[in-house]
């Protein structure tokens, strides 16, 4: 017999308190708790692998949404696997990055699919590069309301040979949706939610801040749901974290591109101007004591 969603704790509560036996009571309670046989992390890697590998995309937002806000519930009601999905985040997050690079460097050389012409390459290409971007920026969401995204970041800083293949993808075949990790992992940082040192936060900015110059407008017109007001103020709270050195080297990046492009770059006045004063009212400061 059914009984609602509310009821669920009380019933258990009183089969457990009246430890009754036989198997008409396992069986009710077997709806409720598992016999271990089937780990929390082996349901969680599936669930998470069945989402990021479904091809119907209206079912998959549906889907990670769902999950996002039971994991979020999970959180609230103290439960004690974070260890648990910390681990099945990052074997999904390092397959993701694998993925990527593997189809960044099929993008870069220009191989061409047997059976396939070079526009159905393409748009298989750009198709399975902006799923995995998604995958990505997904599991980042879950990370960062986690509070387990120190390693990812880490991990993204330091990927030199992705970073180093983005320039050679053709901007329509979606490089710009890797751009929404870099932007993510700023906002995190400039609200704190995402702590590193200082070294991991000069290579995420000196690996990923040009290719997110340099694919700011299609972000802003391609994708959807972005705030860039708050993607700017995320990257100037970032590069204000650093050495004032490292500021400067940041800054002069961003403002070579600026005056050539304008409005097709991110607006980093914010940074310039604290940098500028930093460098500037510091040595008149200096030199007057």
């Amino acid at each position: 017999m059914p009984w609602a969603e509310e009821d669920e704790l009380k019933v258990t509560s009183l089969l457990s308190e009246l430890q009754l036996e036989g198997k008409k009571v396992g069986e009710v309670l077997q709806r409720v708790s598992t016999d271990g046989k089937t780990g929390v992390d082996n349901v969680l890697m599936n669930l998470i692998q069945m989402i990021t590998v479904g091809t119907c995309e209206k079912a998959r937002h549906e889907m990670k949404s769902l999950m996002c806000r039971m994991l979020r519930e999970n959180a609230t009601q103290g439960c004690n696997a974070d260890g648990l999905i910390k681990e099945c985040l990052y074997e999904h997050c390092h397959s993701c990055v694998d993925k990527l690079v593997e189809l960044f460097t099929m993008a870069s050389t220009g191989a061409v699919i047997p059976n396939n012409t070079a526009d159905d390459y393409r748009g298989i290409l750009s198709s399975q590069i902006m799923r995995q971007a998604d995958n990505l920026s997904w599991l980042l969401d879950i990370m960062i309301d986690r509070q387990v995204c120190d390693e990812f970041l880490q991990l993204w800083a330091f990927q030199t040979k992705l970073a180093s293949l983005h320039p050679q993808v053709p901007l329509v075949l979606g490089r710009y949706e890797i751009s929404r990790i870099m932007a993510g992992l700023c906002v995190a940082l400039g609200k704190g939610q995402v702590l590193a040192p200082k070294e991991v936060r000069y290579e995420l900015l000196h690996n990923w801040l040009q290719p997110l110059i340099d694919d700011f407008a299609w972000m802003r017109r391609a994708c959807k749901g972005l705030d860039m007001a708050t993607i700017q103020e995320g990257i100037c709270q970032t590069i204000s974290t650093l050495p004032l050195d490292q500021q400067q080297t940041m800054i002069i990046i961003w403002f070579e591109r600026f005056v050539q492009n304008g409005d097709d770059c991110p607006k980093l006045q914010r940074a310039f101007e604290l940098c500028w004063r930093r460098i500037f009212f510091g040595s008149i400061s200096s030199n007057t004591c």
